[in-house]
């Protein structure tokens, strides 16, 4: 006797007569595939029958195991990661999808599955945005120190650093996390807003020294020659003014050392070719113009240098005298005109550092200008004792060197004595204020 085989629950059995054939975790019905109420959800048709009952419930059993694999791939992704809170998102997205997945299996516990992970994650999450705000409070602070850098390359080398580890940084507890984005990024706009400033004012005032070396160049360009003193202190003026570009600096020097070059003053004597009646005249007029320069006061002159030039001019055009004469004047001549130049250029520097120097009274002015003088006077006592010892403890082997440094002390003697001259003038007439 052949024993009668038992169908498989798979077998699709007079499929026009039954109205529902039952499959794991759901039915078919007519062509229509089921899945059964799970979770709370209702049923709800997943697919339909293509060639056999058997064949598209294994196809759908098969779609479960696919979806719950991810879910085991995904538990293991977050036990090797060290960025765990990274993989929330995606938890999230398949948690969301089990009301909707099309398969067929147990959802229940990969729900359950999928909320221990979730609970998981968002505690770890809650201690990371613990750390996070206390890494971004640390970095704000550090931050706000680059408010006033004196070296902006390296300030802004150290902010993008900072704002790097703000961006790799994840977020802050969510109290304080729209509040720390916003103050960083107001010292971030903030520091590059003051670095633009910066500089743009930078520029402006290259800007202004160009003026400043140009006009110098102009004042020269009008002169027809200068003293020794005058020479002193157009240089001292050409390296106060500050730093340009290099290429315009190297430009504008060599325009200023050739135009110094070719005005300055020779001190070869002619032999005068006056009578002595003539001679006697012109020592008169010479001797009370050395008068009127000791008398000049520049705080009084509309222009000083203007004036000045004019004096120089009118000495000039006098006329000679005889040549045991001629020495001394021209050095009483000289003493004076590098006096009043030095006194012009203490002026120039007092309202440069001083903003309200203009609206003092006199005697503040005088005191300002006494402070300033003792200063330059130190400094270039200083860099003649400097030169001084230099030329004496070592023999240069190159001649040329030796001369330069030797003109270059006689140029620091003369304005150490006219700065020392200046200074006795210029207590006394304090006193007498």
């Amino acid at each position: 006797m052949v024993e009668k085989a038992i169908p498989s629950i798979f077998t699709y059995i007079n499929q026009m007569k039954l109205d529902k054939i039952n499959i794991p975790f759901g039915f078919v019905r007519g062509d229509a595939v089921y899945l059964s109420p799970y979770l709370g959800f209702p049923e709800r048709q997943i697919g339909e029958v293509k060639n056999s009952v058997e064949e598209s419930a294994t196809y759908f059993i098969d779609r479960y195991n696919t979806f719950k694999n991810k879910i085991l791939d995904l538990e293991k992704a977050i036990d090797e990661a060290e960025n765990k809170g990274s993989f929330l998102m995606k938890l999230l997205h398949l948690k969301s999808s089990i009301a909707t997945f099309d398969g067929l299996g147990d959802f229940e516990p990969l729900q359950n599955k999928l909320t221990e992970l979730e609970n998981y994650l968002n505690e770890i999450i809650a201690k990371n945005r613990i750390r996070n705000t206390e890494v971004k409070q640390e970095l704000l602070k550090e931050a706000n120190g680059f408010k006033r850098p004196m070296d902006w390359k390296a300030a802004t080398e150290s902010i993008l650093e900072i704002k790097a580890k703000w961006l790799r940084t994840g977020n802050a507890e969510e109290g304080y996390n729209v509040q720390l984005e916003t103050q960083f990024k107001e010292v971030i706009d903030g520091f590059f807003q003051r670095k633009k400033d910066h500089f743009e004012e930078k520029k402006k005032q290259i800007d202004v020294r160009v003026v400043q070396y140009e006009n110098i160049l102009l004042q020269l360009t009008n002169l027809s020659s200068l003293s020794f003193g005058e020479v002193l202190l157009f240089e001292e003026k050409w390296k106060s003014i500050g730093k340009i570009s290099l290429l315009k600096h190297k430009e504008l020097n060599q325009k200023f050392f050739g135009l110094l070059k070719s005005k300055k003053k020779s001190e070869i004597v002619v032999e005068p070719q006056t009578s002595k009646a003539e001679q006697e005249l012109n020592l008169n007029s010479k001797k009370a113009l050395i008068e009127k320069l000791h008398h000049l006061d520049i705080e009084k002159e509309i222009d000083p240098i203007v004036t000045l030039n004019n004096l120089k001019t009118e000495w000039k055009n006098i006329g000679s005298v005889s040549r045991e004469d001629h020495r001394k004047l021209q050095d009483d001549f000289n003493m004076s005109v590098d006096t009043i130049s030095e006194r012009i250029s203490l002026n120039e520097q007092a309202a440069t550092n001083d903003k309200s120097y203009q609206q003092k009274n006199s005697r503040e002015k005088a005191r300002i200008q006494l402070r300033l003088l003792k200063d330059l006077l130190v400094k270039d006592e200083k860099e003649m004792q400097t030169l001084y010892d230099k030329l004496h403890k070592v023999q240069s082997h190159h001649p040329e060197n030796q001369f330069v440094s030797e003109q270059k002390l006689a140029q620091l003697k003369q304005k150490v004595q006219v700065k020392k001259l200046l200074l006795r003038s210029m207590k006394q007439a304090l006193d007498a204020i």
